[in-house]
């Protein structure tokens, strides 16, 4: 466990903190300007429940929680996936980022930070490639402290569903 000034402890989440899983990531959405409006929420938890049991186990998932006082505080993830080699080492190894979360009177305290940098550390143990993620303009400053840069091509999205 990594350790912070004023009693915040690191840990990775397991299969009991599926729970907590859920409800961060729904925390999180919430954030973002009518996101959960009009959406089956109840329906949206027990996939999310459904993928985090699942997960956690085959280790595609890694996520770490932030706490005090037995009490979370903040959450973050790490999807592992696989893509087509390319001429650099690990290139077929990738990673994503996503749903980095502090309640909002622990904001501005280093815990999205340190956070990122577990999940950055874990990225290369596991021999990641490439990591990639996407952030609101107010985070972003975090991952580019992190050294993350715009990627040389832009990505265009098609929707199916």
């Amino acid at each position: 466990m990594t350790q912070l000034p004023k009693n915040i402890t690191f840990r990775k989440a397991t299969i009991d903190d599926v729970e907590t899983l859920v409800e961060f990531r729904i925390r999180f959405l919430s954030e973002f300007p009518k996101n959960l409006e009009g959406k089956d929420i109840p329906s949206f938890k027990a996939r999310l429940a459904d993928y985090f049991r699942r997960a956690i186990p085959s280790g595609e998932l890694i996520s770490y929680l932030a706490e005090r006082d037995d009490e979370t505080v903040g959450c973050s993830g790490l999807i592992r996936w696989q893509f087509i080699p390319g001429f650099a080492k690990n290139s077929e190894n990738r990673g994503y980022i996503f749903n980095v979360y502090t309640v909002p009177e622990e904001r501005g305290k280093g815990i999205a930070t340190s956070m990122v940098a577990l999940l950055i550390e874990e990225a290369k143990k596991l021999g990641i490639g490439r990591l990639s993620l996407h952030s609101r303009s107010e985070a972003e400053s975090i991952y580019r402290k992190a050294g993350f840069t715009d990627d040389w091509d832009k990505e265009l999205i098609l929707r199916l569903v």
